[in-house]
């Protein structure tokens, strides 16, 4: 007769669980990828509404599977052992209204067991719309306030002058940074989207990654059109 060690079974099977769980994961991203592939007019036809949409709809759907593939510092899934519920991923979008839509739909998503928690911040200049005397000096300090809280921060094209300054601000900070500002990697961002041949691909910056103290999954880093690392200070393909 053989005796099973249910205890043993059952490690075994909690083990396993996560696996499928993250190969599910990097397929359902591997097949974004594989629709950006399918999009060769959606970002450039601007007089399409509907493409348009379906375009920033598989933007925000890569920013959420991004999440799923990163580890940041205060990755426990609960707040304390006092049994609080667990504290919720935040994902901050600056200065890009027309995410809003997709991403409201991530409000009863989760990611690692925890609730994902969308973040709108308004650009500059619509700060300055709200308040004439608005100045960038007070608009930064603000920002600087309000991205403490933020796990991935996507900053919009409308903030591509203060691009320099965002990034000092989030510097050595555990924020994800994500844009699809030209160059946005290459100037320390940690995720650029790119379009190459018409297909939505993403570049990666490993060294402001490590920075950071994120930890980006090997499969996702794999995924990646380019990665910049710290053996060659250049991207490689």
């Amino acid at each position: 007769m053989i005796r099973i060690d249910n205890a043993k079974k059952n490690n075994s099977n909690a083990d396993v669980v996560p696996v499928v769980r993250q190969r599910i994961q990097l397929y359902a991203l591997t097949f974004f990828l594989s629709a950006g592939s399918l999009l060769p007019s959606l970002l450039a036809d601007a007089d399409n509404d509907k493409n348009l949409t379906t375009a920033y709809q598989l933007k925000a759907a890569f920013l959420y599977n991004f999440m799923k593939f990163v580890e940041w510092p205060d990755n426990s899934s609960r707040s304390d052992n006092s049994g609080q519920p667990p504290k919720p991923f935040v994902l901050c979008v600056l200065g890009e209204d027309s995410l809003k839509a997709p991403l409201n739909s991530l409000a009863d998503k989760t990611i690692k067991d925890r609730p994902v928690k969308v973040l709108f911040i308004d650009s500059f200049e619509t700060v300055k719309k709200k308040n004439r005397e608005a100045t960038v000096e007070d608009y930064l300090d603000q920002l600087q306030k309000t991205i403490v809280s933020c796990h991935l921060l996507f900053v919009g094209a409308a903030e591509k002058e203060r691009l320099a300054e965002i990034l000092k601000l989030s510097e050595k900070k555990p924020i994800l940074t994500v844009s699809d500002i030209s160059n946005f990697a290459s100037l320390g961002g940690v995720i650029e989207f790119v379009t190459e041949n018409n297909k939505m691909r993403f570049d990666i910056n490993l060294i402001s990654a490590e920075a950071k103290a994120l930890k980006i999954s090997s499969q996702l880093l794999q995924l990646a059109h380019k990665v910049y690392k710290k053996e060659t200070a250049r991207p490689t393909p």
